[in-house]
């Protein structure tokens, strides 16, 4: 079905082969059918997927479809127009696409409607059917989004084939009354034996499509033009920015074809002038998209703007160019100032602009602080951080409208003190308790905590009016004891049982635990006065030991009896004075006085052995032992 032919049919005709050689080259080479489906079905919207799905096109089910053209900024895609004519009530059909952005062309159609309404069209559009069409008085334009690439490095070519396929759906190509350079009836055949193989539904409107992309072609690979005529004063002006005729003129393609050596421009003026161009008057004919490629060439990859300094990787938006600034390559801020001013940025509005997108950099990695009074910014609960350009430094909206209005930095601890209040009142808007930052007591109702701007606390009333009349930090010993008893009477009340904090002791009934506030634990009476006898805290091992002889004591008095814990034998009652059974070792087992005399024996041979230097008992051949075996191997 792909034909390639490239002979002519009759004089004045256009080509008759269906495919150009190129469209076919990249259906059969270039690309694969499960890449064109993937990128395709991105493109795509839901919406429209399901309508090619229907057994019917209805142009309700059309107008259906996403009419919001104007945020495609950046999209390349395709797009559908049914132009309402309200005279007859009937609706046409055009299929359209854009490999600049989808708000551009469409804009462009209407720009066009708008300004040739009842008139006649210009030159260049007086062969298009759609202006034509849409130009009649009475016409309604209904544009809808078919297909809008997220990403702008799709290949034009693939953009071009997906409206191709749009116009065979839609079937918005009327079959040609003659041959022309972009149509002809071999190619409403091909579209007619595709619409029937895919059981595509047959339409009755008629279409306003007067080309079919596939006969076109797509761009490919073309040799550099061979045009080596340059100025001398160019050739020593290329390192300045305005000098990318001479890279341009080295970069211009080759049309395809046999015989081709020079580029458009230079055919075109070599035709016209009898002699090739030079480098400025190359760069006076160039559009603005090959000025804008030679000035990314000649910038290299991540090219920084010729005004702010900002490199492209650093900006959302590719750089662009200005005929203010002929082989600039500018960010889109930049641009803008151009447009509006006619002038490039002061070296303080350069600063500002390179300030806050460096600000707007730090926002996404980390939490910023402001630089006077180290408030960090996820802290402020509607306003962000703002770069003073006058000192090059970000502040807070305190600090920035105070050096404003006053010309000097704000003290940071108003804006600290400022802070903490607000998050007292978070917390307490929370039912979180608000504690005192000396003595730790949390806030009643009836007595709210304040901020002291000389300690940077939240302190107790108690706290603060003590600071305020001596200068220092309050003892705070005192009211960690009151606190600490007060948390025992409310643990007494509710039944929760009271250990000692030291050896682990249960409050014993007829006597209270003692709250020490300066080792901040709840400690039995003998814990306590050992540690306000020696200012250290009691072994837990001592007071263990003494539990466990209690322990004996009470069982021998009620009459329970008391086993070995290593031969298991029972103490009787003949078992008295030295006899009886004891406590021993570091872990207090009960033994009988037989085991303790083992336990004593091998506890004193182990001493003795450690003393000599034999290691331990049974262990190995010991320290001396070693020695030896060290000497007999060396020597």
């Amino acid at each position: 079905m792909i034909q390639h032919d490239k002979g002519k049919g009759q004089q004045g005709q256009g080509p008759t082969y269906p495919l150009s050689y190129s469209f076919g080259f990249l259906l059969c080479c270039r690309v694969s059918a499960d890449d064109l489906l993937e990128s395709y079905m991105a493109a795509i919207p839901r919406k429209v997927q399901l309508l090619l799905g229907q057994d019917s096109l209805a142009p309700a089910s059309i107008l259906s479809l996403d009419r919001d053209w104007k945020h495609h900024h950046l999209s390349k895609g395709v797009y559908i127009n049914l132009p309402f004519d309200k005279s007859t009530n009937i609706y046409e059909y055009y299929i359209g696409s854009t490999c600049c952005t989808l708000f551009k062309r469409v804009s462009q159609h209407t720009r066009i409607a708008q300004l040739y309404t009842g008139g006649k069209l210009s030159k260049e559009n007086s062969k298009s059917l759609h202006h034509n069409y849409i130009c009649k008085p009475n016409v309604a334009r209904n544009f809808r989004v078919l297909a809008a690439f997220p990403s702008r490095d799709v290949p034009s070519g693939c953009v071009h084939l997906l409206e191709a396929i749009m116009m065979i759906f839609f079937q918005s190509c009327p079959r040609p009354q003659r041959n022309s350079r972009f149509m002809n009836a071999e190619c409403h055949e091909i579209m007619r034996t595709l619409r029937i193989d895919a059981d595509i539904p047959r339409v009755q409107w008629t279409g306003l499509n007067a080309a079919w992309p596939a006969i076109q072609g797509f761009r490919m690979d073309r040799a550099p033009c061979k045009n080596k005529l340059v100025d001398i004063a160019e050739e020593r002006s290329l390192s300045s920015p305005s000098s990318i005729s001479c890279i341009t003129l080295r970069q211009g393609k080759v049309p395809h074809g046999a015989g081709f050596t020079l580029c458009y421009i230079c055919t075109t003026f070599k035709t016209t002038k009898g002699r090739l161009p030079t480098g400025i008057e190359v760069r006076q004919l160039m559009s603005k998209g090959r000025k804008l490629e030679a000035a990314r060439a000649m910038a290299g990859p991540d090219p920084a703007c010729g005004d702010c300094g900002r490199r492209e990787s650093f900006i959302a938006v590719k750089h662009l160019i200005h005929h203010l600034a002929p082989g600039v390559l500018l960010c889109g801020a930049c641009v803008m100032q151009l447009k509006a001013h006619g002038v490039m940025h002061t070296a303080e509005a350069k600063a500002k602009l390179v300030g806050v997108s460096a600000l707007i950099s730090r926002r996404r990695t980390e939490d910023v602080p402001c630089e006077n009074c180290a408030v960090p910014e996820s802290s402020q609960l509607t306003r962000q951080h703002i770069y003073n350009a006058e000192v090059g430094q970000v502040f807070c909206s305190a600090c920035d409208s105070y050096r404003r209005m006053f010309g000097r930095d704000q003290d940071p601890s108003h804006e600290t003190s400022r802070q903490a209040f607000q998050n007292m009142d978070k917390q307490r808007e929370e039912g979180m308790p608000v504690h005192c930052g000396q003595c730790n007591g949390a806030e009643t109702p009836g007595a709210l905590h304040h901020y002291n701007h000389n300690t940077g606390k939240v302190l107790c009333k108690a706290c603060d009016l003590y600071h305020r009349k001596h200068g220092k930090d309050r003892d705070v010993s005192k009211e960690i004891r009151r606190q600490g008893m007060v948390d025992m009477k409310e643990k007494r009340k509710e039944g929760v049982p009271m250990n000692c904090d030291q050896c682990n002791t249960a409050e014993p009934p007829g006597t209270s635990h003692i709250f020490n506030a300066k080792s901040n634990k709840l400690l039995c009476i003998a814990c306590d006065n050992y540690h306000r006898r020696t200012g250290q805290d009691r072994d837990p091992a001592t007071e263990a030991r003494r539990q466990a002889l209690a322990d004996i004591k009470k069982k021998r008095a009620d009459g329970v009896p008391i086993y070995c814990d290593e031969c298991s034998k029972t103490e009787t009652p003949a078992d008295t004075g030295r006899k009886r059974f004891a406590c021993s070792g570091a872990t207090n087992r009960l033994l009988c006085m037989t085991c303790t005399n083992k336990a004593y024996n091998g506890a004193m041979k182990a001493k003795k052995a450690a003393k000599d230097g034999l290691g331990e008992v049974g262990g190995g051949i010991g320290w001396r032992g070693l020695t030896l075996v060290i000497n007999l191997v060396v020597f």
